[in-house]
C-alpha cells in the first residue's frame, strides 16, 4: 500500500509538471504567434520567430523546453513499452534482463529510422500527436474496466464516484477524437 501511494504521488507530479510545461509552451506560442498573425509551419521557424518578438532568452527557453520534453517523453515511452512487452511475455520487469533490453531497443527502432530518414520533424510531431490522441480511448476504456474490476483489483478497486468521473473523461476524449476525425475528413 505504501508503494502504491509513492507511485501515485510520483505519477501525479510527473503528469502535472508535463501538463504545465506543455501548456506553457502552447499558451506562449499561441499568444505570440497569433497576436502577430504568424502562421508557423516548422519548429525551426517557431524558434527563429520567437527571438525578435519576445527576445533572445525566449528562443533558448523554447529550445530547452522542447529538448527536455522530448527526452522525458522518449525515455518514458521506451521504458513503458519495455515494461508492456515483458509483461505480455510473462517476464519480470527487470531492466537488466535481456528481454527487457531487446524490447527497449526494438520498440525504439521505428522512431530512430524516422530520424535517420530525415522526416520533417514538425509534420512527424503533428502526426504522432494525432495518432496518440486517437488511441487514447483504447487505453482509457480498458483501464477503467480493469481498475473497477473486483477480480483484478480486489479491495483496492476504484469507487463508483471515481468511475463516473473516469467515464465522463473518457466520453469527452472520445467526443473530441470524433470531432478531430470529422474535421480531418471534411477538410475544415
Amino acid at each position: 500500500m505504501t508503494l502504491f501511494r509513492y507511485e501515485l504521488v510520483d505519477t501525479g507530479l510527473s503528469m502535472a509538471v508535463g501538463w504545465l510545461v506543455n501548456s506553457a509552451m502552447i499558451i506562449v506560442a499561441a499568444a505570440v504567434f497569433f497576436r502577430h498573425g504568424i502562421k508557423v509551419t516548422s519548429i525551426a521557424q517557431a524558434s527563429k520567430t520567437l527571438q525578435p518578438l519576445v527576445g533572445p532568452v525566449a528562443r533558448f527557453l523554447f529550445g530547452l523546453a522542447l529538448l527536455v520534453a522530448g527526452l522525458a517523453s522518449s525515455i518514458t515511452a521506451s521504458l513503458a513499452e519495455a515494461n508492456v512487452v515483458t509483461g505480455y511475455l510473462g517476464k519480470p520487469e527487470d531492466p537488466h534482463s535481456r528481454v527487457y533490453r531487446v524490447g527497449l531497443v526494438a520498440l525504439t527502432l521505428p522512431a530512430m529510422v524516422l530520424i535517420v530518414v530525415g522526416l520533417n520533424a514538425y509534420k512527424a510531431l503533428i502526426v504522432s500527436q494525432v495518432v496518440l490522441s486517437l488511441q487514447l480511448p483504447f487505453t482509457v476504456l480498458p483501464l477503467l474496466w480493469l481498475v473497477r474490476s473486483r477480480k483484478v483489483m480486489g479491495d483496492e478497486r476504484m469507487g463508483f464516484s471515481v468511475t463516473i468521473v473516469g467515464a465522463v473523461v473518457a466520453a469527452i476524449l472520445i467526443g473530441l477524437n470524433g470531432f478531430l476525425v470529422y474535421q480531418t475528413i471534411s477538410g475544415r
